[in-house]
């Protein structure tokens, strides 16, 4: 995205289950970013994912620690020959601590790293240990657990290095309790312990801020015992239990957990009957809430419905989850979640990314639409969508468009029906008032009639003789009895639709407008005025007596701006009555209507000063203050008011940044189409929100003449 410039509200029941299926109907269009070996990550499993107090994130995998500062990786690994090395390359668990000390837990021990240092320090717990988790409770002291170990530690400042309190191991040998997965505080400082043999509740010791706690009693969880436990988690409330055998939704009152529900499938028809295993239960700033799992892929929970959106791996979609299988997931300041697989590397998840929908042609799929460079777009008055594609066809989707089916439209292929020679391109397709939609192609003219639902090829004649009419762009109806046809030739036909249920054949005459090109779209102002855009600029006319007069625009004018032999490609008229032109490389105009409907004065906008690129496709207007264009170079948001700017490319969601002429819609439901190289976007305006939180700057390194100076080192001789 680019910039560039020229109280609680509680919501009734039903605005609740509509959220709830918008939410459900943009997940369906959520487009996730993998990073692997092309992206210079070079593991495909990851067991930890932290992010430090300066914003970097850090990667555990089973070959190193992987720093991430948003342009490169770095790695860490052990080294016998480096005394400030990771001490084992099996990563476990990271953590960071209240001071900003990052802990690294290993198969082989525990490391710090010190972000003021930058080294790594071993912390002396016993370093036979596996560290399964690392957590802090409320007094910033740092929990590490193993297999049947935990051990608490305090790390303190001493001359600018670390210094450490280390317990023994707190767990007593009575082998009730092994294999621990988590260690985890709760809201009221609570510890539980997520384990093989179970679930359980400590009891420690907190007096003393400088003394390192110890475990006084272990209570079991009885609703849990002897299950093997992954993860627990509170949230507003409610513990969530994500075990092997499903997830639970619990109370607790005492040392009692009471089990709300129970959620062992996905969905009652799960096609293996297959339990979830879950490894992570997340909240995310926004408070939902978001399940990993080990069989299903990334779930989102959705309260009202008690039930989940699934995100999984599709081998068919780059866009989609890169594994099924999640070890764990982090959100970053920047409300971008990412999730680290086993096999699949990381998959990045922007929160803020832009609602904007996608359909594509897919061969495997024959419910998507006909082709991906689309030409022309409409939604019918009983809300079927239209979309051809260059060479292929036309699409129109199975049932009406709503907020409940717009991420999942499939669609029908019609060009079986329509039988068109395949050199014929659908340039327009346009419903009259009657219902009847017409078809214009390159030199083909065809009618769908609705009531019959049957298409019909018509030949437009003049005299018995046929008009020959090319390239038709242009398809709209007058009056209640006249509809207009354009192309390299312009030509009105009268009440056509009672000749259309019995004949091919359409009587036509030209309206006397000539030499203008190829006329490309067409406008009605509020004022009755018509207003022609063609390859050789705007013309405008009068309908008068049962005929068009039409002449060539002229503004009055000092700045000296004009469209003449401009190839206009979209016309349209603002709620203030002017006309906004897009052009082919010469920007967008805007033409000022007087008192008494004429053009006064025109302005000009370009790439120079607040358009993504000069060649405007389409314009569709949001409101009194705002539109937007399709060109090459993206969408563009115009406040037309405060004469500012913002783009939306590929980088926001955008399948393509690439837009064609005649391929933009907008819905009586509010729904933008903007069709281009790469299939149709479909979004509604009100529901793309701009991220604020601004990149804070972080130096990385430092050199002075050439020579890179180390963290802590002393800089005298090389600054003067």
């Amino acid at each position: 995205m680019k910039i560039k410039t020229g109280k609680e509200l509680k919501m009734p029941l039903i605005l609740i289950l509509l959220f709830a299926i918008c939410v459900n109907a943009i997940s369906a269009f959520i487009k996730f970013e993998r990073f692997s070996n092309k992206e210079g990550f070079n593991q495909n499993t990851i067991n930890a994912i932290e992010e430090d107090k300066y914003g970097f994130l850090w990667f555990g995998t089973p070959n190193g620690l992987i720093r991430y500062d948003g342009y490169d990786f770095k790695s860490y690994k052990y080294s016998p020959s480096a005394e400030q090395s990771i001490s084992h390359n099996y990563i476990t668990s990271i953590h960071t601590d209240s001071m900003g000390i990052l802990w690294v837990g290993t198969r082989d021990g525990v490391n710090v790293y010190i972000p003021w240092l930058e080294k790594f320090v071993s912390v002396p717990i016993d370093k036979s240990i596996r560290v399964s988790h690392i957590n802090s409770d409320s007094k910033g002291r740092v929990w590490v657990c193993g297999r049947n170990e935990v051990f608490v530690c305090k790390a303190a400042k001493v001359n600018g290095s670390i210094s450490f309190s280390v317990s023994s191991n707190l767990i007593t040998s009575d082998g009730k309790i092994s294999d621990i997965n988590e260690i985890y505080f709760d809201e009221r400082s609570q510890m539980f312990l997520s384990a093989y043999s179970g679930l359980w509740r400590v009891d420690y010791s907190t007096e003393g801020e400088d003394s390192l706690p110890s475990i006084k009693k272990m209570i079991s969880i009885d609703s849990f015992s002897n299950q093997y436990i992954n993860t627990i988690r509170e949230i507003n409330g409610i513990y969530w239990v994500g075990t092997d055998e499903g997830l639970y939704k619990s109370s607790m009152e005492g040392d009692r957990m009471h089990i709300i529900r129970k959620f062992k499938f996905l969905n009652e028809e799960d096609e293996f009957n297959e339990n979830l295993s879950i490894s992570n239960v997340f909240e995310d700033h926004s408070g939902d809430i978001w399940v990993c799992t080990l069989n299903k892929g990334l779930l989102r929970y959705v309260p009202e419905k008690e039930s989940f959106v699934k995100f999984s791996f599709d081998a068919k979609n780059e866009e989609s989850l890169s594994n099924n299988r999640i070890n764990c997931i982090l959100q970053d300041q920047y409300n971008v979640l990412w999730i680290g697989t086993a096999q699949g590397g990381i998959s990045k998840l922007d929160l803020m990314q832009k609602a904007f929908m996608g359909y594509r042609h897919n061969p495997y799929d024959k419910f998507s639409i006909s082709g991906n460079l689309v030409t022309s777009i409409l939604e019918d008055s009983r809300g079927f969508l239209w979309v051809s594609a260059y060479g292929r066809g036309i699409s129109r989707s199975q049932e009406p468009v709503n907020d409940e089916n717009i991420s999942n439209l499939k669609f029908e292929n019609l060009k079986a029906r329509i039988h068109l020679p395949s050199k014929e391109i659908i340039l327009s397709i346009y419903e009259d008032r009657k219902g009847y939609i017409w078809i214009g192609t390159n030199q083909e003219l065809v009618v769908y009639n609705p009531f019959v639902d049957s298409f019909k090829k018509v030949i437009l004649e003049k005299d018995k003789k046929r008009v020959n009419l090319y390239q038709i762009r242009v398809i709209h109806q007058i009056d209640e009895n006249q509809i207009l046809i354009g192309g390299n030739r312009s030509v009105l036909v009268s009440n056509p639709w009672e000749k259309i249920k019995q004949d091919v054949r359409l009587t036509a005459e030209e309206i006397g407008f000539k030499n203008y090109g190829i006329m490309q779209c067409f406008l009605i102002d509020n004022r009755g005025n018509y207003w022609f855009g063609t390859t050789t600029g705007v013309y405008q006319g009068i309908h008068k007596d049962g005929r068009l007069l039409v002449s060539k625009l002229s503004v009055n004018q000092k700045q000296g701006t004009t469209l003449v032999n401009n190839n206009i490609f979209s016309l349209m008229e603002d709620e203030l009555g002017n006309i906004w032109v897009g052009t082919f490389g010469k920007g967008l105009r805007k033409i000022y209507i007087d008192e008494y409907g004429e053009s006064y004065l025109m302005d000009q906008f370009t790439e120079n000063d607040l358009l993504p690129d000069d060649a405007v496709y389409g314009i569709l207007q949001e409101d009194k203050n705002h539109l937007w264009l399709s060109t090459d170079m993206g969408l563009g948001r115009i406040n037309t008011n405060k004469k500012k700017s913002i783009v939306y490319d590929v980088r926001d969601g955008l399948a393509h940044n690439n837009f064609r002429q005649a391929s933009y819609f907008k819905s009586k439901l509010g729904y933008f189409y903007f069709g281009g190289l790469n299939g149709l976007t479909v979004f509604k305006p009100s529901e793309i929100k701009q991220n604020e939180i601004l990149p804070q700057v972080l130096i990385t390194a430092l050199s002075v003449n050439n020579k890179e100076i180390k963290a802590g080192e002393n800089t005298k001789g090389y600054l003067s």
